[in-house]
């Protein structure tokens, strides 16, 4: 029974990845080139992933992460399918993965300001 649901995981991971045209690697690539082109530390991220708070010296950057990751545009709006794609490069679980989309997708008044809810929604849930 396990293995079957790992299959049907596996799967649903691969078929995001197509759908988006996407790999796996491609992801990694264009994450750790997002965080070098925003002028952030990848320890900024790692440590508000273990605290679950937002660093301080993400606040300027996180708008242009997710902006360069191609989650949130210009015009404020969210790449849902995107974003699930970049989150399963750090959560496993695609129910996990749907739940933290639809409750952190939030738009808010400015990208800056999405972008930022977005970081610490995820962020806080991924703690969970």
């Amino acid at each position: 029974m396990n293995s079957i649901v790992l299959l049907a995981v596996c799967l649903l991971i691969v078929t995001n990845y197509m759908a988006n045209g996407v790999t796996a690697p491609e992801l990694k690539n264009l994450w750790d080139d997002s965080l070098q082109k925003c002028n952030i530390a990848s320890s900024a991220v790692d440590k508000s992933f273990e605290t679950g708070s937002m660093d301080p010296s993400l606040v300027k950057g996180i708008a242009c992460l997710y902006k360069n990751l191609g989650v949130l545009t210009a015009d404020n709006e969210f790449n849902k399918e995107l974003f699930k794609a970049h989150l399963s490069l750090f959560v496993d679980d695609a129910d996990q993965i749907e739940e933290i989309a639809d409750a952190c997708l939030i738009k808010k008044a400015t990208p800056e300001e999405s972008g930022m809810e977005l970081f610490k929604c995820s962020t806080k849930k991924m703690k969970h």
